[in-house]
């Protein structure tokens, strides 16, 4: 189904984005949201012993680039890559300022724009939600793979299954929307005074990670409500409510098909039946005609059997004998070959042993 496949391509790149800057391995080491780019950083001052050591900022004792993840983040040095990676948190969030302040030397200051301290606290509860958004939506969208399948078979399940996942799609969007803007936000404020010499951008692979997951996941969605509003389920289908594509109910289609078939070879044999027992002698069919019709006031009907030549009564097929009977009281439905079988065959059978007694 393509909305599972959908699904899961939404999974396979939301458990890169959970997984992106964690430490510094290939792919997860250029996977992250931003990146604090501090190399060429202007101090206000410094320590009076201060050995300058390939960078400004690694003389002051901090790191030449800082850069954020879901669970943490990693520093290095521009010539050496990512040297430290922070513990897991869950719940994480970046605060640059007690970072920086906890890594400069004794006596060495540097500036920050100040505008940054006004946003740390929109960065620590955007940063909370955009984590519970991020785990919550990659857990539905596993489930979603399994669950895309119960559409098929009653439109009570697709709406049930439209509307959880609307949830686990507005989960990941959301959590999309609130990365891509706090870290845009951040990125202008930390930039905003380019005297101090402060780089900042965004990890443009985390965001194609995370808004291809988005994408995915909303395409998935919008085939599901399509499904719900506009489609005949599986269930419909069998049942004959409603008539369904046959490309996407192949097997359905193919079932009722097989079934119609096996009706037809079993009434198909039923009738080759009729015509066996039906091919006695006249006297003997219009006995068995006559105890069928002794309950019957078809008289005329009746006379016009006994008027048939025997060629034309011994040749004639089952629905042909019958409509001669009654066509309004003896259908197929009313004589079944129970019917026939127990009036006629005995008959017959008696006209055979007859026969061979007197040879």
């Amino acid at each position: 189904m393509i909305s599972s496949f959908l699904f899961f391509v939404s999974l396979i790149f939301l458990i890169l984005v959970l997984i992106g800057n964690l430490n510094d391995r290939p792919v997860l080491r250029d996977t992250y949201f931003f990146t604090l780019d501090l190399a060429n950083i202007l101090p206000v001052s410094a320590p009076d012993d201060i050995m300058f050591v390939n960078s400004l900022a690694r003389s002051l004792g901090l790191h030449d680039f800082y850069q954020v993840g879901l669970w943490n983040f990693c520093e290095g040095y521009n010539n050496e890559g990512i040297t430290y990676c922070s513990p897991h948190q869950t719940l994480y969030w970046f605060n640059p300022v007690e970072i920086l302040l906890n890594e400069l030397l004794s006596g060495a200051t540097i500036t920050l724009p100040a505008d940054i301290n006004d946003i740390l606290d929109l960065i620590k509860i955007a940063s909370h939600i955009m984590f519970g958004f991020f785990l919550t939506g990659a857990c539905m969208n596993f489930v979603n793979i399994f669950l895309a399948y119960i559409t098929l078979y009653s439109r009570w399940w697709s709406l049930f299954f439209v509307i959880w996942s609307f949830i686990s799609t507005l989960m990941t969007v959301a959590a999309a929307i609130i990365a891509t803007v706090m870290f845009i936000i951040f990125r202008n404020v930390i930039t905003s005074q380019e005297s101090l010499n402060i780089g900042a951008a965004v990890g443009t692979q985390m965001f194609a990670f995370m808004w291809t997951a988005a994408a995915m996941s909303l395409i998935a969605w919008i085939i599901h409500l399509c499904l719900s509003c506009c489609c005949a389920s599986r269930r419909d289908v069998k049942s004959g409510r409603k008539r369904g594509s046959g490309k996407a109910y192949g097997d359905v289609a193919a079932d009722e098909k097989k079934e119609k078939i096996g009706k037809k070879k079993k009434f198909g044999s039923r009738n080759r039946r009729y015509r066996k027992n039906l091919t006695c002698t006249r006297e003997y069919i219009l006995s068995a005609t006559e105890s069928v019709l002794a309950t019957q006031t078809h008289t005329n009907d009746y006379l016009s059997l006994r008027s048939q030549s025997p060629e034309s009564l011994k040749h004639q097929t089952h629905s042909q004998s019958l409509r001669l009977l009654n066509p309004d009281t003896f259908t197929p439905r009313k004589i079944t070959y129970s019917i026939l079988r127990k009036s006629i065959q005995p008959l017959c059978d008696m006209q055979q042993t007859t026969l061979l007694d007197k040879t």
